[in-house]
This record gives structure tokens, C-alpha cells and sequence, in this order.
């Protein structure tokens, strides 16, 4: 068989392989942040707001700016387009990138060394495909940003290294626009200049097209980072360490990565980090001098072995932006996607002579461990479909995690079990009081099913705790709102409506927030004046109100069925009853099944006196047999 026809048979083997072993992650549902990026993400729900990505937004969830990622959204928001929330798609593009990215890796090994057998380089392609550390970053939906940074930095290298400059400068563009990782790409191919191609400096800067190129980069970078600093700012705020502490504690981490490669048993959403704050601790000491070999390593072979020198220099390269930057969640599996390219260059070349000395006997043990590693990937999909898993395992197996017993309360709150859901908020609550973040998201939590309970004080001394631990936290949207929620319930309209007021000032894209202020304005049309900060209201000054804001919500979310039907009892009450019929039409378009919409419908019809008011009565039964009002209608009727 030609070299060529075999190439085709691989790539073609690498993309069935690839598909098979995550056909299993299809189905599984979102998870994590998924839930601010994708579910509860207003921008990528309708085009119009596909602009915004480029101005500083990431999310229409209350978190502050900072991600610079407008190419990763446009993606997600092509995926609602075509298939709104259902998972497959989302899931779809991810396997696609990292077959892509298996096919590039190929590409490059190949480039690499052009004498190592074509065997061993399909043998560690389809270990990057199949290998279970990738599942995180493949099936994890939000982490589709690792998946095409590392295609977009592998793939600038790549034509870098093939001497095509243009080209290579020009993906690093939207290397950029996808993650703030692709600022490692200048860093990478200089290193890669100065370790195997550097001479002198004459021979450099006589050399114009290289001069151009990096020149090129510079330029690139700097108009990034003033459009980064223009739209982007203020920096999403992560983690409190301080950055000699954060430097140490990556170096762990760095070394961490490896072990779960080798022996990956232990793979979690959140791993726990020891507390890392002075040299003198012996994991921290270990962990920095082993940083530090690696690079005098990595100058040793670089020229007898420069395939070692490479993988090592993109693998700290690829972790490089961990130690500068203080991450919430810095031990995280799917930032090891793209430094884990040069884990794989390294095992190409540890293995070649191994593999050119054994290659019969070679074979069969790869085969075995390559199948290994694909049942192990089968099985992370698989716990990936079921949350409730997912965290289970993560407390088990990190439960000094305060994240995981945070998120496997959600996912028995999520699946109705309260009472499981509050054991775990307070045993985690007695236990843990360290990242005031996540403490305060128990709190939230626990408030919350406090106030499913009817403990309306309990619930609101937990949402004050929260709120005191930081008056800045990402939370403060969902404290007051929920605030509110309180005020409601105990008939402090005032209040309640103050507090959505306030939610609503720090994130103007709470569509829902809108919904409940224009609820709330309609009934305090039908009593006397309501007193809030302004004055006194008319009952026609709250109908203005409730029609601003529910304006306001169907602008932002044209697609809940509530906004429609709120208009529709506006308009009624106007006494514009064509125009009212209209939007509860439109609100049964978009959920039919939601009897309210039929019943108001029906009343409508009545009084113009059209007779689909049956209709619409009989469907309001049918959804709802116990509905008093429809059925003492009926009653009326039939008489």
C-alpha cells in the first residue's frame, strides 16, 4: 500500500476511533459553567447580540467582564441557532476539533522527524485521541475554548515551522479571539527561534522575512491588548493568591498534569491544591526545582535531542499563562489539552529507538494500552451524562474540594432531593470557610431551599451572610433577587420591588427580573397607589411601568412565552383586546402547554364574541383538569 493511500486509511481510522469513543458523551447534559456560557446565555440566543461578544461580553449572566473570547461564543451561538439547547450539536463540534487536532498532531510529528516510522507516529496520535485526561476538554462543552486555541496555536506553529509566515501570523489572530491562551504563541515560536534557529544577530536581522514576522506578532499583540483593555475590562476577578504563591502552586500542578497521564484514576471537574506560600514547603521546593530542571534540560538537548528540548518547551509554554494568571480553579484537567502536545512530541522520541528495535513486540502492548485508555474515556463519558456522578465522584475522591460538595448539593437540589441537598450545603458550611466565593455560594443554595421550606427569615439571614462576605462577588445579582423573592412572599411589595431594581442595575440583561417587575406593576394596577423611592404610582403610571420592562424583556429574550402573555394582560387591561389576543397567541406559539395562556385566551374570545373561545377552554381543562375558574366557566356554559 502507498505511503499516501495509508495516510488517507489513518486519518480516516483516527476520525471513526475518535467518534466512537466519545458517542458516548452525545447525550450529556451541561454542566458547570455550561450553565452561564450556554444555557442561561442570553447573547447567544438571537444574532442581534453577536456584536456584543466583540465589546466586552462574554455572558449575560451577572459575572464581571474580562474574557476576551468572541470567537468561542460566536460558535456557541451557531450551535443555538441550529439546534437550540439540545447538547448533541455542542457536542458534535467538540469531537470535530479534537479530530482536528489529532489529524494536526499527526501532521506535526511527521514534520517533526521525518525518519521516525509512520507506525509510532499514528500509535501516539491515537493515544491523544483516545487518552481520558482529553475528556474534560472534549466533553465539558465551555472547554471547546482549549480545543480551538490549541488548534488555532498548533496550527500557527505548524506553518510557522514550514516556513509560511503569513499564513502563520494570521491564525494567530483568531488564536486570540477564541482564548487568552493564544498570547503564548509569540512566546512559543520565539522560544522555538532562539533554541534551534538562532545564529547571531546579524544573520537574523539579515534575514527580512523573519524580521517581518515577528515584527508582525508584536503588532498583533499590541492591538490585542488595547482592544482587550478597551472592551475588556475589568478583569473577571479570580483567585486571591498571591502571585509567588500562585507560581508555587502551579509548579504542583505542572507536575500533577504528568501523573494523571500516566495513571489517570483520579479525573475530577475540581481537584484539590495544597497551600502553597513559601519555597521552604517541601511539595512547593520540589515542585519549583523541578520546574527548573525541566528548562535546563530543555538547553542541554537541544541540540542532540532536540525533540525532547521541543516537547518540553511547548508543554511549560502551554501551562505558561497558569503561573501569571491567578485562576479561581487552578488545577483544572482541560488546561492540559494544549501543553499536552508536547508531552506527546516527547514520547515520540523516548520511544523511537525502542520502537525501531521491538516493532513486532512493540505493537501488541500499545494496542492494549490504547484500547485501555479508550474503555476509561468510555466510562468518563458516561459518568458525564448523569451530574449527579460527576460530583458524587468528586466528592469522593477530592473532598477537600469545597466545589464539589457545593455542586453535588445543586445536583440533588436539581433532581428534587431538598433534604440531601441541605445536608450536604451544611455539612460543607461546618466544615469549610476558607474561598469566600464558594462559601457563599452555600449560602445562596442553602437560602434557597429555606425558602422552597416557607423559612422566609432563616433564608434571608443565609442570603445576608453571603452577601457580607464580599459586596462584590459575581453572586450579588442572584442575592438580591432572590432578596426579593423574600419580599414578596411576606407581602413587601416595596421592598421586593427595590431589590429587583437593584439586580437589575448590575446585570441589565435579567430578562426574568424584567418579567417579575412587570408582574409586579400590573397588580399594583389593580390597588390603591404603591409607594417605592419615587413617589406615589397611579394605577396608569404602573401600567407604563410594567410595559417598560416587559419590553424591555422581550427585547432582550424574544423567545419566552411569559414576556407575550404579560403584554397580552396589558393590552386587556387597555381594553385593546385584538392586540391583546395577539400575544397570547403568540405566548401559545412558544409554550402550548402552559394552560394560563389558553384560559386568558378564552376570556378574550368571549368578550369579542368569537366562538375558538371553546376552544381554548377545552384545551385549558385538558392541561389543567383541576383549574377552578375553566371549569366553573364550563359549568356557566353548559347551563
Amino acid at each position: 500500500m502507498q505511503s499516501k493511500t495509508k495516510e488517507y486509511v489513518f486519518i480516516l481510522l483516527l476520525a471513526i476511533v475518535s467518534f466512537i469513543v466519545y458517542a458516548s458523551s452525545l447525550h450529556a447534559p451541561f454542566i458547570f459553567d455550561d450553565n452561564h456560557m450556554i444555557v442561561e446565555n442570553v447573547f447567544i440566543k438571537s444574532a442581534k447580540y453577536f456584536s456584543e461578544f466583540f465589546k466586552g461580553f462574554v455572558t449575560s449572566y451577572p459575572i464581571p467582564k474580562g474574557m476576551c473570547r468572541p470567537l468561542l461564543m460566536l460558535t456557541f451561538g451557531f450551535n443555538y441557532l441550529q439546534g437550540g439547547l439540545s447538547p448533541v450539536g455542542y457536542h458534535i463540534v467538540n469531537i470535530l476539533f479534537h479530530f482536528l487536532n489529532a489529524c494536526l498532531l499527526y501532521f506535526l510529528l511527521k514534520f517533526l522527524n521525518k525518519s521516525i516510522p509512520r507506525g509510532l507516529i499514528f500509535i501516539i496520535t491515537l493515544l491523544f485521541a483516545v487518552h481520558p485526561l482529553n475528556t474534560e476538554a472534549v466533553t465539558y462543552i465551555s472547554s471547546r475554548s482549549d480545543l480551538m486555541v490549541t488548534f488555532f496555536i498548533i496550527s500557527s506553529f505548524f506553518l510557522y515551522l514550514k516556513g509560511k509566515y503569513t499564513l502563520s501570523c494570521l491564525m494567530y489572530v483568531p488564536a486570540l479571539l477564541t482564548k487568552e491562551t493564544g498570547l503564548v504563541l509569540p512566546i512559543l515560536i520565539l522560544g522555538y527561534y532562539l533554541l534551534y534557529q538562532f545564529k547571531n544577530i546579524i544573520c537574523t536581522f539579515k534575514n527580512k522575512r523573519v524580521v517581518f514576522f515577528f515584527v508582525s506578532l508584536f503588532i498583533v499583540t499590541l492591538f490585542y491588548l488595547y482592544y482587550k483593555k478597551l472592551y475588556f475590562a475589568p478583569i473577571t476577578p479570580g483567585s486571591s493568591r498571591p502571585i509567588f504563591s500562585n507560581i508555587l502552586t502551579q509548579s504542583w500542578v505542572t507536575f500533577s498534569y504528568l501523573k494523571l497521564f500516566l495513571w489517570p484514576d483520579n479525573l475530577n471537574f475540581l481537584h484539590s491544591t495544597p497551600d502553597l506560600t513559601s519555597i521552604f514547603q517541601i511539595k512547593a521546593n520540589f515542585a519549583f526545582m523541578g520546574i527548573i530542571a525541566l528548562i535546563i534540560v530543555m538547553f542541554i538537548l537541544r541540540k542532540r535531542k532536540n525533540l525532547l528540548s521541543l516537547g518540553i518547551l511547548l508543554y511549560l509554554v502551554g501551562l505558561l499563562p497558569k503561573f501569571y494568571a491567578t485562576l479561581k480553579v487552578p488545577f483544572a484537567e482541560h488546561h492540559f489539552y494544549l501543553p499536552s502536545i508536547g508531552i506527546y512530541i516527547l514520547l515520540l522520541a523516548l520511544l523511537e529507538k525502542l520502537y525501531l528495535k521491538q516493532r513486532k513486540n512493540f505493537l501488541y502492548p500499545a494496542i492494549g494500552v490504547i484500547l485501555a485508555l479508550s474503555a476509561l474515556t468510555w466510562e468518563r463519558n458516561c459518568q458525564l451524562n448523569r451530574p449527579l456522578w460527576v460530583w458524587k465522584i468528586g466528592v469522593e475522591k477530592e473532598p477537600k474540594h469545597i466545589g464539589n460538595w457545593l455542586n453535588l448539593g445543586v445536583a440533588h437540589k436539581d433532581n428534587g432531593n431538598i433534604e440531601k441537598a441541605k445536608e450536604i450545603f451544611q455539612k460543607a458550611l461546618s466544615v469549610f470557610n476558607e474561598d469566600k466565593d464558594w462559601q457563599a455560594g452555600l449560602y445562596v443554595n442553602l437560602a434557597g431551599i429555606h425558602f422552597l421550606e416557607e423559612e422566609h427569615k432563616e433564608a434571608f439571614k443565609l442570603l445576608d451572610k453571603a452577601l457580607g462576605l464580599n459586596p462584590k462577588i459575581p453572586r450579588v445579582c442572584q442575592i438580591y433577587s432572590s432578596m426579593a423573592n423574600i419580599y414578596e412572599k411576606e407581602n413587601q411589595e416595596a421592598q421586593a420591588i427595590e431589590y429587583r431594581k437593584k439586580a437589575l442595575k448590575l446585570n441589565p440583561y435579567a430578562w426574568e427580573i424584567c418579567q417579575k417587575l412587570a408582574r409586579a406593576f400590573i397588580e399594583k394596577a389593580k390597588t390603591p397607589p404603591l409607594k417605592v423611592s419615587g413617589g406615589p404610582l397611579r394605577p396608569v403610571d404602573n401600567f407604563i411601568e410594567a410595559k417598560k420592562y416587559i419590553e424591555k424583556a422581550e427585547k432582550i429574550n424574544p423567545h419566552h412565552f411569559y414576556s407575550y402573555f404579560l403584554l397580552g394582560v396589558i393590552y386587556e387591561k387597555e381594553g385593546k383586546l385584538e392586540k391583546a389576543a395577539t400575544f397570547y397567541k403568540t405566548s401559545i406559539e412558544l409554550k402550548a402547554d402552559w394552560f394560563y395562556s389558553h384560559y386568558y385566551l378564552c376570556l378574550i374570545y368571549i368578550k369579542l364574541k368569537n366562538p375558538l373561545f371553546i376552544n381554548e377552554l377545552e384545551e385549558t381543562i385538558r392541561l389543567n383538569p383541576d383549574f377552578e375558574p375553566a371549569l366553573s366557566l364550563s359549568k356557566f356554559i353548559l347551563k
